[in-house]
């Protein structure tokens, strides 16, 4: 397919489309005493009232690891296995049992990855039990599990259904199995039919799909057949990603080797992006987010809380990251290491940052147009203050620049901004919280990067 010349307008509005999106804020920056934890976040403390909030819980295994996955993940090993799971119960009991927590409802909970099925169903049913046991889960609330075609089995997915799952999301990535094989995937897309259908056939009635554009040598057709294919099959949740190839990945260095053949060029990245979301709404689905599309009434609810409202994310696991009374943290990355901390009756967190009112905005603002807009009535309700005031020269300088739009009732990405989002949500960045690219990387993996501080925080 030729590429669409309507399209030149949104091209080269900056240097690189970022294919990170605004996942955490403010960034943590600085080391947390082991024995200081549960006070800095302040879980003694009772929170607002009618606090309702999200559980994330991060299982890094993976049958096999994907060549393009930057997050924490490791292959399989029964040994770690069990010494993961005894050690992610121990901590969601001192979040749930907190005063903080156990005054806290849940309104989503999410089991991510990794890959959450590599475990057995067992097992998946009992990190479920645990979270209900010990936390205030609402009963109508959204229990999502992600998950891969190649670990997935009916077993598995009835299992987690009668626990109470109602939510399932499958990373198909691509239904083109040439693509498939470029990225080395562990299952085909005659696979990825049958696992669409088992999960019909357990019971579950939101079922949503990654799907990655830009991959090596794909066309145009190519992608929106593989959006088209999605449609048919009637999936209520899409979540179209770039491919981002990130260093310290297989793919990385396939690409730079020459084994795999290299992406298409920004250009046609648009392309694909902007035909697929013109598609995607002509079938119906609304996009709420830089690069999330739905059908009315299945939005991903962990998405909305965290990211528009502003809730806490209790998030268990290595590497996982969370938002608690305004401390964002993220969890030892190393399995040895998380473990370890909660055998001694210490939360695993290994950096943080408190934020104050200022850096509050900040976040509100860069997550909050991740999600498309930010509400005047919200912003002004939690701070007291209209966005202008605060970031008036930003927004200015942003809507002379088409990439957003204002009115009485909110500030949001405009058609040209939704595109460059990622790129847009973080001119809100502080300039104390401004991230490389490795940096941002090296988070994801529960890692240390080079601008944390040494200092520890009391």
């Amino acid at each position: 397919m030729a590429v669409k010349t309507s399209y030149e307008p949104f091209y080269n509005v900056y240097p690189h489309r970022d294919p990170i999106c605004v996942s955490h804020y403010p960034n943590p920056v600085t080391e947390i005493a082991p024995a200081d934890i549960y006070g800095v976040m302040g879980l003694s403390s009772q929170p607002p009232a009618d606090n309702v909030g999200a559980v994330y819980v991060h299982v890094p295994f993976c049958a096999s690891v994907c060549i393009f996955c930057p997050f924490n993940k490791m292959a399989y090993q029964e040994k770690q296995v069990e010494q993961y799971m005894e050690a992610v119960k121990a901590e969601i009991g001192i979040y749930a049992s907190s005063p903080y927590g156990s005054q806290s409802t849940i309104s989503a909970v999410t089991f991510g990855g990794g890959t959450p099925t590599a475990l057995s169903a067992e097992r998946m049913v009992e990190m479920l039990k645990s979270v209900q046991e010990h936390y205030r889960v609402l009963p109508d609330a959204q229990i999502s599990f992600e998950g891969s075609p190649a670990t997935l089995t009916l077993e598995k997915m009835q299992a987690i259904r009668a626990q109470g799952a109602n939510r399932i999301s499958i990373g198909v990535q691509t239904f083109n199995d040439k693509m498939g094989r470029h990225l080395r995937m562990s299952h085909d897309s005659q696979r990825a039919f049958e696992v669409l259908n088992e999960a019909k056939e357990a019971g579950f009635e939101n079922i949503g799909i990654d799907l990655m554009y830009n991959l090596p040598e794909q066309t145009m057709e190519e992608w929106l057949e593989d959006v088209r294919t999605a449609v048919r099959l009637g999936i209520d949740h899409i979540t179209v990603f770039s491919l981002c190839v990130v260093p310290f990945t297989a793919l990385f260095k396939m690409i730079k080797e020459g084994t795999i053949p290299p992406t298409g060029d920004v250009n046609l990245e648009v392309d694909m992006y902007l035909e697929a979301k013109r598609l995607l709404q002509e079938e119906g689905y609304v996009q709420y987010s830089v690069w999330d599309f739905a059908k009315p009434g299945f939005e991903d609810r962990h998405v909305l809380l965290y990211y528009t409202q502003q809730k806490d994310l209790f998030a268990h696991g290595p590497a996982a990251f969370g938002y608690v009374n305004k401390l964002m943290y993220i969890n030892q990355g190393d399995i040895q290491e998380y473990s370890s901390r909660l055998e001694q009756q210490f939360l695993s967190v290994f950096i943080a940052s408190k934020a104050d009112d200022l850096e509050a905005m900040h976040g509100m603002m860069a997550k909050g147009l991740r999600m498309l807009s930010v509400k005047r009535k919200d912003f002004a309700g939690m701070f007291g203050y209209q966005p202008e005031e605060v970031f008036g020269p930003t927004i200015d300088d942003l809507v002379s620049k088409g990439l957003l739009e204002t009115d009485e009732h909110e500030i949001r990405l405009s058609a040209k901004g939704i595109v460059w989002g990622n790129n847009v949500c973080k001119e809100f960045f502080s300039e104390a919280n401004q991230q490389t690219f490795e940096s941002r990387v090296k988070l994801a993996r529960g890692q240390k990067p080079a601008e944390v501080k040494g200092e520890v925080l009391k």
